[in-house]
């Protein structure tokens, strides 16, 4: 592996809409624990998360010629804060989520891009953007091969950027703690959105005997005032999501919008747990058959449910802690990293 010539660690700089910001919140967590992973690789990593206007930094690049002037402030302060770490001089940077995150890179410095979901979708829909964020690539990571078929890379660009398809890591679970209670346990973990498609969720158990919903999260669109069967728990730390889980029997991921790879059914995959979901994103082709189920129907929905309550429908593919992504991601930032340094001083691209 490539390391810098004085033989000090590689320095990374991790940008990101989206980190932890208190001990319960579960917001990308992935990020912090992907920064936690390389630095036990060796990789001297900091991050500096962005604060974002009201309804989040992707919301606004939606939202026309006034959403995005209004990023230019985050932004500027996002670029002070990066400065601040000491990271100016990162060998690489790591850009969580394509839009804004790539435009607050240093110029002239390695980046390697992470396409989440949502990013994706926004820049499937804006060529001039797709062309402008991926003019400051060097490295791409997407979680999912249909992520990286989204996107649709320029040929050009293509051939310029290294690419990595690598879903994100989990923590390693707890100990699966199943007591047997007569019903059926599930979970939903998620922001509380439209997109998330809890209320089709809602619409599938109304009324399901032997069957309890667990809620997790928090935002715009919950809870009600009362709800039969279903516990409403609101944002939860992600040690006591991991403990939950472990007393799940089924964890629902309902989408009805955009995703790459959703992290509870990773986690939910890890803890041993039936994962029902939408083919939306890296679910398409991750859920087993048995387990998918249209988008927003909930009668399909409700009949999964009555499968897995009979035990009829099968666990999810295995996957990966961060342990074992960690050295494979390393290696990754240091390939982009010099050879981007070498390609630079002799005036040729990088190899895919």
């Amino acid at each position: 592996m490539t390391a810098p010539a004085d033989g000090r660690p590689l320095r990374a700089l991790v940008l990101t809409t989206s980190a932890p910001r208190s001990a319960d919140d579960y917001a990308g967590t992935f990020v912090l624990e992907m920064a936690e992973a390389l630095r036990a690789q060796g990789v001297d990593s900091q991050i500096a998360a962005l604060s974002a206007p009201p309804g989040g930094a992707l919301a606004a690049a939606r939202s026309g010629l006034r959403g995005r002037l209004s990023l230019l402030g985050p932004l500027v302060r996002w670029g002070v804060h990066a400065w601040a770490l000491g990271r100016g001089d990162a060998d690489v940077t790591l850009a969580h989520w394509l839009v804004p995150s790539v435009f607050g890179a240093r110029p002239g410095r390695p980046v390697v891009g992470v396409a989440h979901g949502s990013d994706a979708s926004l820049l499937a829909g804006r060529p001039w953007l797709a062309r402008a964020a991926f003019a400051r690539l060097s490295g791409l990571i997407v979680v999912s091969e249909v992520l990286r078929d989204q996107l649709r890379l320029d040929p050009v660009i293509a051939g310029r950027v290294r690419t990595l398809v690598m879903p994100m890591g989990v923590r390693k679970g707890v100990e699966r703690d199943r007591a047997m209670s007569g019903s059926l346990e599930v979970l939903f973990v998620g922001r509380l959105i439209r997109a998330k498609g809890l209320s089709v969720l809602l619409e599938a158990v109304r009324g399901l005997a032997g069957v309890r919903l667990t809620v997790i999260g928090d935002g715009p669109d919950g809870p009600p005032l009362a709800t039969e069967n279903v516990l409403w728990l609101g944002r939860r730390s992600p040690m006591e999501v991991l403990e939950i889980m472990a007393r799940s029997d089924v964890v629902c991921v309902p989408s009805l919008g955009p995703e790459g790879m959703p992290r509870a059914a990773l986690e939910a995959a890890a803890a041993g747990c039936v994962v029902i979901g939408t083919p939306v994103g890296g679910l398409a082709s991750w859920l087993p058959p048995e387990c998918t189920v249209p988008v927003g129907d909930s009668a399909a929905l409700r009949r999964a449910l009555l499968r897995a309550s009979r035990g009829e429908l099968p666990l999810p593919p295995s996957v990966q802690d961060w342990e074992t992504q960690a050295p494979m991601l390393a290696r990754f930032l240091q390939e982009v990293a010099f050879s981007d340094a070498h390609a630079a001083g002799s005036g040729v691209g990088c190899p895919r």
